[in-house]
């Protein structure tokens, strides 16, 4: 996992969530593209480690 204090704002990175497995880092959470129901919107996870309770988003690797 990368520690959150290593992730850079408008990144992309690879891990695991709950609704997704690519995301982009804004600096607070993660944003990425979910699929409900037949439809397709953007959506957002927190890190893992910020958050004992809501935290779903574990980030493994940066995409360049």
């Amino acid at each position: 996992m990368i520690e959150i204090e290593k992730l850079e704002d408008g990144k992309a990175y690879m891990g695991h969530g709950r609704n997704f497995k690519v995301a982009i880092w804004d600096g607070h959470k993660f944003w990425g593209l979910r699929y409900k129901f037949g439809d397709k919107f953007m959506d957002d996870e927190l890190h893992k480690s910020s958050d004992e309770h809501h935290g779903t988003f574990t980030p493994d690797k940066e995409l360049t």
